[in-house]
């Protein structure tokens, strides 16, 4: 694949940045990118809109004939982590096809949160946490409990929101990190306003990928689905991460060895940042396919996990209080920048570590078939 499309460019001297940090132009790009090489684009217009009210899309497109092995490559599922996942895609449409692999790119599964520099959906929605088994209640989460009203005013510089932050931090350290974690980010089912809220169904856009991906992948016998995240782990660095445990984590054990991550299967080893989770997007794919499946996160790391954390609950609070609109775009850049760094040779590296992903993955891809 060509790993410094959309990286740095040197027009006299300068530097240029030109990876998009935006959901229309990052759509742009996209469609852009798959015009240049004759590809075919279906799109979903979801109902919510923009905030200039302008129509926001879900949209797949198709590299390769097909194959019994495929390749679905996602972006965007976390708003502002479309960019970094955009870019990525755009440099595999530009790349010459992969011999024997179908390829299936997914661009911006949470358009709604990418444009409103959201990293859940218009419905308070994680994504990632809303694909709960249809058949099963859903999951408790009782230590969220114990946070939630904290959690509602710990965003703000007041007295309130100070004193809310020093209770969680005490919680914290009575509860240690990985249990605090997983209460924070792990998913909830209860609060509609709360954090990391799972939903009460399935969202719209879980529904689009439940009708796209089988459909996109018939014919095939395996699929390897890659989820492209960002705000975890080193900066710039690719951290692979399986939610899996069985056939699909033995597999993609044997292609990324000790780099890869395992909170399911390795609850008791994972750093704490890397919480077990109700929901996510894994299980949905396992369910989707009969086929074999190797389902994998790929996260790219921006900043110090405590900052991301910050981020996230500034936002949190900013969304559910009636805050001077100056002050919310203030939030939304730090979120943004906190997704999705500003800095051109973050992506450039973001673009190797992720060609280096692929060249795993591919000849992981490879020995399925022999």
């Amino acid at each position: 694949m060509s790993a410094g499309f959309a990286g740095r460019n040197t027009e006299q001297g300068s530097e240029l940045m030109v990876y998009p940090r935006h959901y229309l132009s990052a759509r742009t790009q996209f469609l852009q990118q798959a015009d240049s090489v004759e590809l075919s684009v279906r799109s979903h217009a979801l109902k919510a809109r923009g905030p200039d009210r302008e129509v926001l899309y879900i949209d797949a497109t198709v590299v390769g004939e097909p194959s019994p092995l495929t390749l679905v490559v996602n972006s965007g599922v976390h708003g502002p982590e479309l960019y970094a996942g955009s870019a990525c895609q755009c440099a595999l449409i530009a790349a010459p096809p992969l011999e024997g692999i179908q390829l299936v790119l997914v661009h911006a599964i949470n358009p709604w949160g990418a444009a409103h520099v959201r990293r859940n959906n218009e419905n308070n929605v994680d994504l990632c946490r809303n694909f709960t088994d249809p058949g099963q209640k859903s999951p408790r989460n009782d230590d969220y409990e114990e946070l939630h009203d904290w959690l509602a005013v710990c965003g703000a510089h007041t007295p309130a929101g100070r004193q809310a932050k020093l209770r969680l931090g005490e919680t914290a350290l009575s509860w240690g990190e990985k249990r605090y974690n997983e209460a924070l980010l792990g998913g909830q089912y209860k609060h509609r306003d709360g954090f990391a809220f799972g939903g009460f169904a399935p969202s719209e856009s879980r529904q689009v990928l439940e009708s796209w991906l089988p459909e996109l992948c018939s014919g095939s016998e395996h699929v390897v689905l890659l989820d492209l995240h960002t705000g975890l782990g080193s900066p710039g660095r690719a951290t692979p991460i399986s939610m899996q445990s069985g056939a699909g984590l033995a597999m993609a054990q044997g292609w990324f060895g000790d780099e890869l991550i395992a909170p399911v299967a390795h609850a008791g080893q994972v750093e704490a940042q890397f919480p077990r989770v109700h929901g996510h997007t894994t299980a949905g794919h396992e369910r989707l396919f009969v086929q074999s499946v190797v389902s994998l996160i790929i996260e790219f790391g921006t900043h110090e996990h405590d900052r991301i954390t910050d981020a996230l609950l500034r936002d949190h609070w900013a969304e559910h209080e009636d805050i001077h609109p100056a002050d919310k775009a203030l939030i939304k850049d730090y979120l943004l920048e906190s997704f999705a760094p500003a800095d051109p040779q973050w992506m450039d590296e973001v673009l190797l570590a992720f060609a280096d992903v692929m060249k795993t993955v591919v000849r992981g891809i490879k020995e399925i078939a022999n």
